[in-house]
């Protein structure tokens, strides 16, 4: 069984490089970030102040997040109902980025993450995958971009869902390094670069060289076996 912790920032490209990477070795891709993003997305739905921790961690009892992998690829659950592509838009970021670092959403999504490791080969993504999640996973990576690329991405990628242009892009930065900083400064597993990751920044990569290049690490540490 394969199991690839990777942790970066927002926009870093993780998602993409491990689609293909899942794809390549035949595994399951796990977004972590989209089960956080579920729960942002229930909050928003029923109206709870995402700043009230209690609000946010009482509302848990009345939240079920699952999985199913339809060829590799996944697709979330919300209360039995498949919200996958609700998930993206800049406001359910905002209101993710607030109530992930609340202890109880963080000890309920860590459930979920550690429960599918132990049942699949999987490449597993978030911010503390590598610290906290599967501290002893045999294959770590840390994916990073500047705020200037990672800003240029979202608008290219959300500018027809959210009506982004170019005039959006210090807002847009600006929000990128506010999330980084709470990201990287909160009390509950912080977004590091554990010392065993393999660091690989992508301002000057496409997703399928930083693919090739986690490929390259994970099919010869396969053959020392």
């Amino acid at each position: 069984m394969i199991t690839i912790a990777l942790d970066g920032p927002s926009g870093a490209g993780k998602s993409t490089v491990c689609d293909i990477v899942a794809e390549r070795l035949g595994i399951s891709h796990l977004n972590t970030g989209a089960l956080y993003r579920a729960i942002g997305l229930y909050v928003m739905q029923n109206n709870i102040d995402p700043r009230s921790k209690d609000s946010v961690e009482n509302a848990l009892n009345r939240i079920d997040v699952d999985l199913n992998f339809d060829k590799g690829v996944q697709r979330v659950l919300l209360n039995g109902t498949d919200v996958t592509d609700e998930l993206y838009s800049m406001a359910v970021s905002d209101v993710t980025s607030t109530i992930s670092p609340y202890p109880m959403v963080r000890t309920y999504i860590t459930g979920i993450q550690r429960k599918i490791a132990g049942k699949y080969s999987v490449i597993m993504e978030g911010r503390d995958i590598t610290s906290e999640v599967l501290p002893n996973a045999k294959y770590k990576f840390y994916i990073d971009a500047s705020s200037d690329v990672r800003a240029l991405r979202r608008i290219n990628d959300n500018k027809n869902k959210d009506n982004l242009s170019l005039d959006d892009f210090d807002r847009i930065k600006a929000e990128i390094e506010e999330r980084d900083r709470r990201d990287k400064t909160r009390d509950i597993s912080p977004l590091v670069i554990v010392p065993d990751a393999v660091y690989i920044n992508t301002d000057k990569t496409t997703a399928e060289e930083v693919a090739e290049q986690i490929l390259d690490i994970v099919r010869g540490g396969e053959c020392e076996e």
